[in-house]
């Protein structure tokens, strides 16, 4: 036998008994195998208070230990390590949101008593300890299956330079007993406080983004909130495992004033707001089907807002379309956003006739806001989100079609890691090309792909697969072109009827999950048909695309014949 531990001593009177629990921390790898190891519990006491001799007795049963771990505050992920815990897998949120814009002024604006996130999960490891994902807000209460929780911040390593990048935090939660592995634990943080966006190593910003303008002549107003979360903004709204593999349903319920029009994921539950008679609505929006985090909304705002409904061609079911455009919008842009909402429906039944197979979610949409200091646009799971600028809401023909696609690739095949991010551009920015070809007159994609190819002011330097391993490089151009060239010249190498079927087989034999670069390499590979030969020459020919630092060598021509 071998002693592991002493537990703290424990006064009990002469002749009385006492249970107790006890906790003790032991070094790792003492206990290699709990279940097959056998414990026992000594129990010594002393006579004439602590100067006498011990006298111990070994109790008559086996003691049960239960080795715990404290969550391992991290996924791993090689840009960014900061993000997430691999003690726990969620499979829910129900986002609970209590939100006063304010006056307009920038930076008046809080969560309200009230607000909270409640996350459904399986423990994937004992835990003692685990973490969730979340910037600093004033959190008052956290339990655990109903029970009181303690909790701290905790920071994560260092992401870019401090004096400019959001710094990513850790709400650190030790439950009142160890949470078994495989047991279901229900976690509740209730919080207020001041959301605030966050600047990227890219300098860009996202999360929970204050919606702001400057009227010609007048001061910064703002109407709410822009919500976009890629990669972490996340956590700037919510506690979660924030990273792209852990996808989970979402129910978003957002109480504001009731002249304000909140959006989140999904479809709109009841079919309209609910009046709570305090002069506040509450918007409850419902997603069943699991989405990564970062494609999450929480919208608020001023909005001209529709409802409409069409047939998608590939199931024959009935999408509903959500879509607010900013109510500042000039008549003219509001008619010309609202046509361009009017393509939704032709947009995806061509995507889903042509490219990807039936249409993942149950809904559609888009959101135009008017926000001068966002810049880009975000496929938010079934309501894309446009930024539009200082003096307009814009969406763009193309940019609609781009975020439309990422439904599919993104929404519902989703990143193993953020490396594979190149997977969601290629894809969409592919789509797109395809789409302006055969619907306005837009280039060849094999012309583009040429162009690319062939322009010797091309960057092959940086690799989409690789990025160099900086997160300044996310969004870096050879994650969209790079990528969409790449597949172009994949489809002249299969033919257009085993593309598309690969395409489209993807598209619906990883839904709702995640794809790796390694995954889809041996999909293609095996799309192909090729003979031992060729396979070997196509697996080159996507490692010196997606992985190589120098202009691929092969092309679609040295795989003719």
């Amino acid at each position: 036998g071998r002693l592991i531990a002493e537990l703290p001593l424990l006064r009990v009177p002469a002749r009385g008994t006492e249970s107790f629990d006890a906790e003790a921390r032991v070094p790792r790898g003492i206990v290699k195998d709990a279940a097959a190891t056998k414990f026992f519990t000594v129990a010594c006491v002393q006579r004439r208070g602590f100067s006498g001799a011990q006298r111990c007795e070994r109790a008559d049963g086996r003691t049960t230990v239960l080795p715990t771990f404290a969550g391992g505050r991290s996924l791993g992920d090689p840009l960014f390590p900061q993000v997430g815990n691999r003690g726990y897998e969620v499979s829910h949120y129900d986002l609970a949101i209590d939100y006063d814009p304010g006056d307009g002024t920038p930076g008046d604006h809080a969560f309200l008593p009230g607000t909270s996130t409640t996350i459904d999960a399986r423990a994937s490891r004992n835990l003692s300890q685990f973490s969730l994902d979340f910037q600093r807000f004033d959190v008052s209460r956290v339990t655990v299956d109903g029970d009181p929780a303690r909790f701290r911040y905790a920071g994560t390593e260092p992401l870019g330079d401090p004096a400019v990048v959001t710094q990513l935090k850790k709400l650190v939660v030790t439950p009142a007993e160890p949470v078994r592995r495989g047991a279901q634990m229900q976690v509740k943080v209730d919080y207020t406080g001041t959301p605030r966006e966050m600047t990227d190593a890219d300098e860009s910003i996202e999360g929970w983004i204050q919606a702001c303008y400057t009227p010609t002549g007048g001061s910064r107003t703002c109407d709410g909130s822009f919500t976009v979360n890629e990669p972490n903004g996340a956590q700037t709204i919510f506690p979660s495992n924030n990273y792209p593999a852990e996808k989970a349903t979402f129910d978003t319920a957002i109480t504001v004033p009731s002249d304000k029009t909140a959006f989140g994921a999904g479809e709109l539950v009841g079919g309209a707001p609910v009046a709570n008679g305090d002069g506040t609505s509450t918007w409850s929006w419902t997603e069943d089907d699991p989405i990564p985090t970062y494609l999450t909304s929480a919208t608020v705002g001023d909005f001209t807002y529709e409802e409409s409904a069409f047939v998608e061609a590939e199931t024959g079911e009935e999408l509903d379309v959500y879509t607010g455009v900013d109510s500042t919008a000039t008549p003219d842009r509001l008619l010309l956003i609202q046509s361009r909402f009017a393509e939704i429906p032709t947009v995806t039944n061509y995507l889903t006739t042509n490219l990807f197979g039936a249409y993942p979610f149950d809904s559609t949409g888009g959101v135009a806001d008017r926000t001068d200091n966002v810049f880009y646009a975000l496929e938010n799971a079934t309501k894309p989100h446009y930024a539009g600028g200082n003096s307009n809401p814009s969406v763009g023909s193309s940019t609609q079609v781009h975020e439309l696609a990422h439904q599919w690739m993104g929404d519902s095949v989703s990143p193993r890691d953020w490396l594979v991010i190149g997977f969601n551009e290629g894809w969409a920015t592919f789509a797109e090309l395809e789409y302006a070809f055969d619907n306005s007159g837009g280039p060849d994609p094999a012309t583009f792909a040429d162009d690319y190819y062939e322009d010797p002011e091309t960057d092959w330097s940086l690799a989409p697969a690789d990025l160099d391993g900086d997160p300044a490089n996310l969004f870096a151009a050879p994650t969209y072109d790079r990528t969409a060239a790449m597949l172009q010249y994949l489809r002249e190498i299969l033919g257009d009827e085993e593309f598309f079927a690969f395409a489209e087989r993807i598209a619906q034999e990883y839904a709702y999950s995640t794809i790796s670069w390694q995954q889809f390499i041996d999909e293609a590979v095996g799309a192909s048909g090729f003979g031992a030969e060729q396979s070997a020459q196509l697996e080159e020919f996507f490692e010196q695309w997606l992985y190589g630092e120098v202009q691929p060598t092969l092309t679609p021509e040295d795989f003719a014949g």
